[in-house]
């Protein structure tokens, strides 16, 4: 069974594919990327609404019938809080379209709120506040071959990673919180 995972967003959204767990426990890790849709500079907000709307019905058909997923999550989108409106707004424009071209296919759908996802997967000292990095370390440790990718330098892009750790909490591949940064030889000397 493969899961689709999505980390919605207007203007930059995340996706990833992962497997079910073998017999390790461990999920594998099968594609992943970020979908850029900005909007143009004065370009009115109607006419980006329906160019992000026909742009995410191409990239739904094109990840639905590349990856063939059982089931398709994506976290929640806040009924209220953000900032900006529009883009809350863009961002339901962007789910509610893969959500339902998934649904066509007979894809199972569901979601999670990142709150959920960040507890279980976010490397971190216990009762620490979640951070976007520490969700893309407890990535990286089930998936340390995705460094490179994940960690580009200067980037502070984390759609990707979010959207990997989405599918990991799918498949209950939780990280373990790190309760003492001191290394083992500093507990020693103490």
């Amino acid at each position: 069974m493969n899961v689709l995972a999505v980390d919605p967003g207007a203007t930059r959204a995340g996706w990833a594919v992962l497997g079910e767990p073998g017999k390790d426990g461990k999920a594998s890790y099968i594609a992943s990327g970020v979908v850029h849709h900005p909007r143009l500079p004065k370009q009115e907000f109607q006419k980006y609404r329906m160019e992000l709307t026909e742009h995410w019905i191409e990239e739904a058909f094109d990840l639905m019938e590349e990856y063939k997923p059982s089931v398709l999550i994506s976290e929640t989108v806040p009924s209220r809080g953000p900032e900006i409106m529009d883009q809350l707004y863009l961002v339901n424009v962007q789910v509610t379209v893969l959500h339902t071209i998934a649904l066509t296919y007979g894809v199972k759908v569901e979601q999670v709120s990142a709150r959920t996802v960040q507890s279980k997967i976010a490397l971190r000292k216990k009762d620490v506040k979640v951070t976007k990095p520490q969700v893309r370390n407890g990535v990286l440790s089930q998936f340390p071959e995705l460094a490179e990718r994940l960690k580009p330098k200067g980037s502070q892009i984390f759609e990707e990673s979010d959207a990997i750790a989405i599918g990991l909490w799918f498949f209950n591949c939780y990280t373990v919180s790190v309760n003492d940064s001191r290394s083992e030889k500093d507990k020693q000397t103490n």
